[in-house]
């Protein structure tokens, strides 16, 4: 699992870091986001926002040899293979807005799952998203490729109308909030079921870890004079430094219930027909 996100590091001079940490989640939870635990795979630090291409050309393509031969890692005198697989991108809404390469994350066509139009509205002056006019059908690769010349043309005057989607708790906020509520981030929930069965239950993908992680970052950078190169040269440090083993947590539920057991009284007699 993949996360990015931005923080201001140095204000008088308005430089900003840019780290894409991962994290791997064969790691049981409780230990998943400790600090050890978190892969630090890039770095950028500037006053403006870093070039999506050049940021991720190094790291593509190592990711692209592990993902197609693997890597060998020795434990304990025994050698493992392991076969890398990317879960998922874990951003805020600006940041997917760079790493999708889109000029805002609110835009007309801004919905990466479902083709409902924005409309902008001159009374509270924000881009809106009605729910009569949701159009829930997923788009397609090429149609996200397409979307700008889209925006486009509805600029010129052409409207898009969607299908009208019915899901109680969003359609009732214009009634509680006013339609001022509508914004792409209410939007967003809408597909929040689809993410849960592409990347699994989301209680096990967590952004303040990695929030924290970022704090922890900065504070490896001193002056303010080639902070990216300081901050790689102290985490390189860490990485060879040999860390603390950590041991799991032995369970305390009963995993195995004897046949003896008063428990199985009432399931007996049916246990006997396969015994």
């Amino acid at each position: 699992m993949f996360y990015a996100d931005d923080s201001p590091i140095v204000r008088s001079t308005k430089q900003s870091l840019w780290p894409i940490y991962a994290c791997i989640l064969q790691i049981p939870p409780s230990h998943r986001y400790y600090q050890r635990n978190l892969l630090t795979l890039g770095l950028s630090s500037s006053r403006i926002k870093p070039d999506v291409d050049v940021f991720l050309r190094g790291i593509l393509a190592h990711l692209e040899t592990l993902i197609h031969y693997g890597t060998t890692i020795s434990l304990s005198e025994q050698e493992y293979h392991f076969v890398v697989r990317i879960q998922g991108f874990l951003v805020d809404l600006p940041a997917k807005s760079l790493f999708s390469k889109t000029i805002n994350f609110n835009g007309r066509f801004a919905c990466t799952w479902c083709r409902s139009p924005g409309e902008y509205n001159t009374v509270y002056r924000v881009m809106l998203y009605p729910y009569e006019k949701n159009d829930d059908q997923l788009r397609t690769h090429d149609e996200f490729v397409q979307a700008p010349q889209t925006a486009a043309a509805a600029a010129a005057g052409t409207e898009v109308i969607g299908r009208e989607t019915i899901i109680d708790g969003c359609e009732s906020s214009t009634l509680i909030y006013g339609p001022a509520i509508e914004l792409y981030s209410l939007h967003s929930h809408l597909h929040l079921a689809d993410q849960v069965r592409h990347h699994d239950g989301l209680s096990y993908s967590s952004a303040y870890a990695f929030e924290t992680c970022i704090r922890y970052t900065k504070g490896k950078a001193h002056d303010t004079r080639n902070l990216a190169s300081q901050i790689s040269y102290w985490t390189n440090i860490a990485s060879i430094i040999k860390q603390t083993e950590a041991s799991l947590e032995v369970p305390h539920g009963a995993n195995e219930i004897f046949l003896e057991s008063p428990i199985l009284e009432e399931f007996r007699e049916k246990l006997k027909e396969f015994i």
